[in-house]
């Protein structure tokens, strides 16, 4: 899973979990006709010469509205996934003949030729970028069996409304424990909600890797909304427009980035920010005018934000009398929690709370750790999506006269 800013959930945009299916305990009568219900909508979605969407996802722990998605497909093998969110946003467009995959916080894109048609192979290098549930269901020829993998039991919920439309709500509970229900049309056949509670599942997780859980539960909510089957598409909806400076790459990446990755916001003036410390105390960028920044953006749920911030409280530590000052900014609320996160791992800097996001949309802050350092004018001289090496900061840092 890929690393986001208030979970160790994968965010671009917000994360995707699989859904899969297998033999339950629940009465064989109900097992049967929820397998039945799911079987109709599997044989519609098959059925469909195209869809087109607007789509609304959600993380329910983000304070953030939802992101606006505009998605289109059309058989065999033509897509549009296009999410103009100034941060978040990305497209993912086939014209039949390309697949274009495009990072508005990269400014990148890459262009591979497109499969005759969408494979569970395609998953790996498509679906998991788009990471929404029902377009996987849409797209793959053969929806079954990607949806019927691993997935301990089946169930009917009591019906539900999704606006004016009458729904059966299908339970689907993985083996990971990972909770996903399905809200299906009862006229249509079609998903027009889903949600996906990944509580259980990264609980379990950071109970392994002895990080801190998530404090309130992760859950992705997906809409479907203005839904178009089986009409005419514009082919312009799948004819993909490099937006201005994009720049073609041979691979996209918000994970660990080598040394040669291009810079983020290397040589822009560093948003102005005011915050509080854990103790109510306020500290403001512009105040320290003058001095090298390290602002490092962390959670208690990430492994690699962890490292981060061992390695900086060396730095904080060895440059105590020098002018470098080391921050760190996580917007996770339970103030004690964080508090005893910290002691325990010894570390003293100032750590201030980003409860609303406002400063990691400022930075652009979408993957963790995410390390930020700014020089005595205010520029940032480095920007990096992952855990740097102590002699790689040093060198920075005596780069910068901090010796």
């Amino acid at each position: 899973m890929r690393r986001c800013y208030t979970a160790t959930v994968p965010v671009i945009l917000l994360a995707f979990a699989m859904l899969s299916c297998g033999p339950g305990a629940q009465a064989p009568k109900q097992h049967d006709q929820a397998r039945a219900l799911l079987d109709s909508v599997l044989k519609r979605y098959r059925a469909l010469r195209s869809y087109q969407a607007q789509i609304e996802l959600q993380l329910s722990d983000r304070m953030q509205k939802p992101q606006s998605i505009m998605f289109a497909f059309e058989r065999p093998n033509k897509v549009a996934f296009v999410n103009k969110d100034p941060v978040a946003g990305a497209q993912i467009i086939s014209d039949g003949k390309h697949l274009y995959s495009y990072l508005e916080i990269l400014k990148q894109y890459t262009k591979i030729p497109v499969p005759a048609t969408f494979t569970a192979e395609t998953q790996e290098s498509l679906l998991t970028k788009i990471r929404c549930n029902v377009p996987a269901l849409i797209m793959l020829e053969n929806p079954d069996a990607y949806l019927m993998d691993n997935i301990k039991s089946i169930e009917l919920e009591p019906s539900d409304s999704v606006g004016a439309h009458l729904c059966e709500v299908l339970r689907l509970t993985q083996n990971n424990n990972t909770i996903t229900q399905l809200w299906i049309d009862k006229r249509a056949h079609i998903i027009r909600k889903s949600t996906t509670d990944m509580t259980p599942y990264l609980q379990s997780i950071a109970k392994q890797q002895d990080i801190t859980p998530p404090s309130t539960p992760v859950v992705i909510s997906e809409w479907h909304k203005n839904i178009h089957l089986n009409e005419a598409i514009p082919s312009q909806v799948f004819t993909f427009n490099p937006p201005a400076g994009a720049q073609e790459v041979a691979q996209l990446s918000l994970g660990p980035q080598p040394a040669s990755s291009p810079p983020i916001l290397v040589g822009q003036k560093a948003p102005a920010f005011t915050l509080e410390d854990l103790e109510g105390n306020t500290h403001s960028l512009q105040s320290l005018s003058g001095k090298v920044v390290i602002v490092s953006f962390w959670t208690t749920q990430n492994p690699q934000s962890i490292n981060t911030l061992t390695i900086l409280q060396k730095l904080h530590e060895r440059y105590a009398a020098s002018d470098l000052v080391v921050i760190g900014v996580t917007n996770e609320a339970n103030v004690e929690m964080v508090k005893s996160f910290l002691e325990k791992r010894s570390i003293t800097f100032p750590v201030l709370r980003d409860i609303k996001n406002t400063v990691a949309m400022q930075y652009n802050v979408r993957v963790l750790p995410r390390l930020i350092i700014i020089d005595q004018t205010g520029n940032i001289q480095a920007d990096l999506n992952r855990l740097p090496t102590e002699e790689e900061l040093l060198s920075t840092l005596e780069e910068l006269g901090i010796s």
